[in-house]
């Protein structure tokens, strides 16, 4: 590890990102109060056109704006103060978001690098083999002193690609449990009933529940397929819809289309906690056709099985959370197998005590911002990772 000035015991890390998202505020509280590490955000200053989270007063923080690169569509960007921090001398290490698009980050690696800092970069990792066997990302991945993973699969691909195991750690994803778990916990069956009441017109029908932007890639029409597949084949099932995007009319023209507008409800967005608390615990299974992210975090810690798309070189880390037959199931983005997962999973799970445990206990014990907080934190201390693979959820 780098040499530190006297007084300075322990690592004094610049955390280096675009912006700070609001799902990350529990673990960012939890670093920026570490008694193991000095944490300084490095990040652009919310605004209202993001989903980020407040300035609080007591979290150490530098604006650094994220300035757009004009012919990239949006997709790269320039941060001065990453590169600055790269420099610094305040800063002993560096734990940046590791998007290899965005120059200012090759530049803030660069500098980290030459002034003997270590760089942790945080990254999703290659999907696929051919992937992980790209010069840019090899190139990228040399930068790093350490690479901090959300799922195993990312990890074993980079291993496999060349990568020193021992600087390859796995650090998952989390929510906001605690707020979650406490609003889950506050659910009575007589709330969930009215909420059932609310949305459709049956209680007795299994709701599933689909939650999120509704963009091309959530493949959230064959959901709206299978749904029709379903009721031909005589189970009765009511579909909740809760996010917005792009897609929503498109599909609210499909719902008509197929003849299920009846039993689909289009809620809209919803950014109150409380209220997504409700809508899940009133829902029996979600479904996310694919790109399943953290709705997978959210789904389970409210005690709702997930089924999404078994395709891992297309998925996100989060899909390691769906252990098939346990926590959720996985099967191909098409109409008539999704149909028949989902049918089969509610002829399986009638009831969903047994199921909604498995699924709690699987956030508990790997998707807190607790666990994520101290798999970072060993791996800032420059500590080996922990050796485990995807099958210990299993």
């Amino acid at each position: 590890m780098t040499d530190r000035p006297e007084g300075h015991d322990r690592p004094r890390v610049a955390l280096v990102d675009r912006h700070v998202p609001h799902y990350r505020a529990a673990l960012y509280t939890i670093l920026m109060h570490s008694a193991r590490a000095s944490y300084h955000i490095v990040a652009a200053v919310p605004c209202e056109t993001q989903s980020t989270v407040p300035f609080p007063g007591d979290w150490s923080w530098t604006d650094a704006p994220a300035r757009t690169i004009a012919g990239t569509g949006g997709r790269s960007v320039w941060q001065w103060g990453a590169v600055k921090a790269g420099f610094s001398r305040r800063f002993d290490t560096v734990l940046m978001m590791a998007n290899p698009r965005d120059p200012g980050l090759w530049a803030c690696a660069i500098a980290a690098r030459l002034t003997g800092k270590r760089v942790l970069m945080w990254t999703h990792g290659p999907k696929s083999t051919a992937a992980a066997g790209q010069l840019v990302r090899r190139l990228w991945h040399r930068l790093a002193t350490t690479l901090l993973f959300y799922g195993h699969r990312g990890r074993t691909l980079s291993v496999q690609a060349g990568d020193p195991p021992g600087k390859c750690h796995v650090v998952y994803n989390s929510l906001d449990y605690d707020r979650q778990r406490d609003l889950r916990q506050s659910m009575t069956p007589q709330r969930i009933n009215a909420v059932r009441d609310e949305l459709f017109d049956r209680r007795d029908v299994p709701v599933i529940i689909c939650i999120c932007t509704l963009y091309a890639e959530k493949r959230v029409d064959v959901l709206l397929r299978a749904h029709a597949v379903l009721r031909k084949r005589g189970r009765e099932t009511s579909l909740l819809i809760v996010g917005d995007g792009e897609m929503r009319e498109r599909l609210e023209r499909l719902a008509e289309e197929l003849q299920i507008a009846s039993s689909v409800r289009f809620y809209g967005p919803c950014y109150d906690e409380r209220r997504t608390a409700e809508l899940m615990c009133s829902a029996d299974l979600c479904v996310i056709p694919s790109a399943v992210g953290l709705a997978a975090m959210h789904s389970l810690a409210y005690g709702v099985p997930i089924i999404t798309d078994g395709n891992l070189d297309t998925q996100s880390p989060e899909v390691e959370a769906i252990a098939p037959g346990r926590t959720g199931d996985l099967c191909p983005p098409n109409p008539d197998d999704l149909a028949a997962t989902v049918g089969a999973w509610l002829d399986a799970h009638p009831t969903r005590d047994d199921v909604a445990r498995e699924c709690i206990r699987m956030v508990e014990r790997f998707y807190r911002p607790q666990i994520q907080a101290a798999a970072i934190e060993l791996a800032v201390a420059g500590e080996p990772p922990v050796e485990t693979d995807d099958g210990d959820k299993r």
